[in-house]
């Protein structure tokens, strides 16, 4: 799961704290939650290789 545009959480406009992402997170059964700035490009990286990683698991390539 990914939540976007924490460059303006950290300017103090978070419209969902990180602990309901995490809430969310769990309730989905997801096993990741990133937080991403596309404008800043923080995590961005991070997120792609995760799914990558993941499909690549799935489809017993690694």
């Amino acid at each position: 799961m990914v939540g976007n545009k924490i460059d303006l959480a950290n300017q103090g406009n978070r419209e969902i704290g990180l602990q309901d992402g995490e809430s969310f997170k769990n309730e989905l059964n997801s096993n990741l939650y990133f937080e991403t700035s596309a404008k800043e490009g923080n995590q961005i990286e991070k997120v792609f290789e995760s799914i990558t990683l993941s499909i690549l698991k799935a489809s017993n390539k690694i």
